[in-house]
Formats: structure tokens, sequence, C-alpha cells
């Protein structure tokens, strides 16, 4: 696939994260449109919701939206004290030492969601989901 192929691909498919991203990427846009777009999809409580990730519709926090929100600025090479700092906080409430913490909630399970969502192992506990979330967050140079 060309550029221009690509690029008409995003702009007539994307959402306005996808497309900020690209801008971002590719045509020089501002790394703050790209935070301000990713920061429509952070809640209250400092997770991710909202569809981050379009497979699962939940509108609630959920452990692998943060994982894409921190993946989101770790590719884009953005790092921003604010939104890592919530981040953090939502973590340390979900996360259990002792057995990580799950890819998503059993809370999901009353929202639209892909097939590859509705098997149990994607609500245990996992360290490695844990330790990738720590290394994101250690990139933003928060932990």
């Amino acid at each position: 696939m060309n550029y221009e192929k690509a690029a008409q691909s995003i702009w007539t498919h994307g959402r306005l994260l996808e497309r900020r991203i690209f801008e971002y990427v590719f045509q020089g846009g501002s790394p703050n449109n790209v935070l301000s777009s990713l920061k429509a999809y952070q809640n209250e409580d400092g997770g991710f919701g909202h569809a981050l990730e379009p497979d699962l519709q939940a509108p609630g926090s959920q452990p692998h939206y943060m994982e894409f929100a921190l993946r989101t600025l770790y590719d884009c090479n953005i790092k921003n004290e604010e939104l890592a700092q919530k981040a953090c906080k939502y973590i340390a409430k979900h996360a259990d030492l002792e057995k990580g913490i799950p890819t998503i909630f059993p809370s999901s399970a009353q929202y639209p969601r892909a097939e590859h969502w509705q098997n149990s192992f994607a609500t245990e506990p996992s360290f490695s989901r844990l330790t990738g979330l720590i290394g994101l967050l250690k990139w933003q140079g928060i932990v």
C-alpha cells in the first residue's frame, strides 16, 4: 500500500485519534492534538474507556484500554505527566501485587465486544499485563 492509499484510508475510516496520530507522525502535526484526542477517552478514575480499543465497546475504564493509551503515547514518543499520574493512580487502585491485573473486567461483558474477548482468560489477573503497564509508566517517567 502506498502513502496516498494509506492516508485516504485514515481520512475515510479512522477515528479522530487515528487521524491525529497520522498527522503527528507523517505530517508534522502537534503532539497536543494526539494528547487531547486520547484524553477524551480518559475517565474520572484516571483509566480509559469508551471503546478506546474498538473491539470492546465498554464505556468504563479497562486495563486493556490503559495499555492501549500508554502504548499510543510510547509509539508516538509523547510524554505527559498529568495523564501518566492519573494512569498510575488507576493501576495502583486495581492491581493486585500477588496476582497482577486482568486485561478486562467482568463488567465489560454487558457491552458489545469481539469474539476474542469472550474467554475467561481475559478477566483473570495477569502479571504480564501488570508489568507491561508498569513498563509503559516507567517510560513516562512516573515509576
